[in-house]
């Protein structure tokens, strides 16, 4: 009788292999996030400054194709309205933020002295009377106050000090903006010659052009919903007699690109600014109430009436994209993570248009179309 010869159970290389190239994959993001972490100084401005070249990248191409300016003097243009609506946003909200810098300790207070009026439990009220007790002795209140308020100016300090750094960052920005819309035909070709196949060079083409045509026009087309949406909350806060409504204006401009989360956090800093402004909380509602009103109708009308429909985005993907950019550059890295969002969505459609396994990822219209 022939014994039976049991098969080798000894892992091979090849059935080895799909592990050890995940690993790779793996210990590569690892290391690309830890690099784009540490040179977040270097990486921010360009990220930026390419986003903003394709937002304007639009304007520079009717300038050229309408009414026939200079590719050089499209870009400056372009450029130009760029560095116009930064400095405006900048000169609006630098001094409000510092005047509110002086002022937190104050308008903290006078917050926390609306809030208590709302507190229904017997445990906050002892607590409140508690810290009415302690603040009885002028001595004491004094010391506390300037201690609050050094930590306020050092904080006023921190900004001021990062001041010439943030300055710095936005000329190197809106320089490198002028230089990708000038030559953004010179990068195109770079970035097609560099596709080792025919098959992957069309592709790069047409990744290249839907970028442009989709991906820019839906980004400047949200920009000026955005800032048209700014100019209102300016007008409504005035009306309602709010301080600092250029503030407010621009504050909605910015946060409105943070789906869902930049609008919600506003509503809640209005309801604390309308706790100092206004006499009864009742009257503190009308602020979100107003930024309520105008999302809804921005949500409901504006967006759909521009965009008609011809692009979407995932509202996971976008949740998750702002929560990773807020960790890994913070505010900016929120800010940038939905026109990152947009332009990757476009660009991946684009490249996988013509692959069956395109249907199952993106099914129905997207607004895409092959090349012709």
């Amino acid at each position: 009788m022939i014994p039976s010869v049991e098969p080798s159970t000894t892992p091979t290389l090849e059935s080895r292999l799909p592990s050890v190239i995940y690993a790779v994959w793996g210990v590569a993001v690892l290391a690309l996030v830890a690099a784009l972490w540490a040179a977040q100084v270097l990486v921010i401005p360009i990220v930026a400054a390419v986003v903003l070249a394709v937002i304007v990248t639009p304007i520079a191409r009717f300038l050229v194709r309408r009414l026939r300016f200079p590719n050089a003097l499209a870009a400056f243009a372009a450029a130009l309205i760029a560095v116009m609506v930064v400095l405006t946003l900048l000169l609006v909200a630098v001094p409000t933020v510092q005047r509110v810098a002086a002022d937190f300790p104050t308008l903290a207070y006078r917050v926390e002295y609306k809030l208590r009026s709302i507190a229904l439990s017997i445990e906050a009220v002892q607590r409140w009377s508690k810290t009415v007790e302690e603040m009885t002795s002028i001595g004491e209140r004094d010391d506390a106050n300037r201690i609050i308020v050094r930590e306020g100016q050092g904080a006023l300090g921190q900004v001021i000090s990062s001041a010439p750094l943030v300055v710095a960052q936005l000329v190197f920005m809106l320089v490198l903006t002028f230089f990708f819309v000038r030559d953004r035909r010179s990068l195109q070709r770079l970035l097609i010659q560099a596709a080792p196949t025919p098959l992957t060079k069309l592709r790069a083409a047409r990744v290249c052009r839907l970028v442009q045509r989709n991906a820019a026009s839906y980004l400047l087309a949200v920009s000026m919903i955005n800032l048209t949406l700014g100019a209102a909350t300016a007008v409504a806060f005035y009306l309602a007699d709010m301080p600092a409504p250029l503030a407010w204006g621009v504050a909605m401009a910015i946060l409105n690109f943070l789906p869902f989360i930049g609008p919600l956090i506003l509503q809640v800093i209005a309801f604390l600014a309308g706790l100092v402004v206004y006499p009864s909380i009742e009257a503190a509602l009308i602020p979100p109430a107003l930024l309520i009103a105008l999302n809804l109708v921005e949500s409901n009308f504006g967006m759909p009436l521009v965009m008609e429909h011809r692009f979407t985005t995932s509202p996971l993907a976008t949740l998750i994209a702002i929560a990773l950019g807020a960790w890994l550059w913070g505010t900016a890295g929120a800010i940038l993570a939905v026109p990152l969002v947009v332009m990757a969505t476009t660009a991946a459609k684009a490249w996988w248009r013509d692959l069956p396994e395109a249907k199952r990822w993106f099914p129905g219209r997207s607004g895409i179309h092959p090349l012709r």
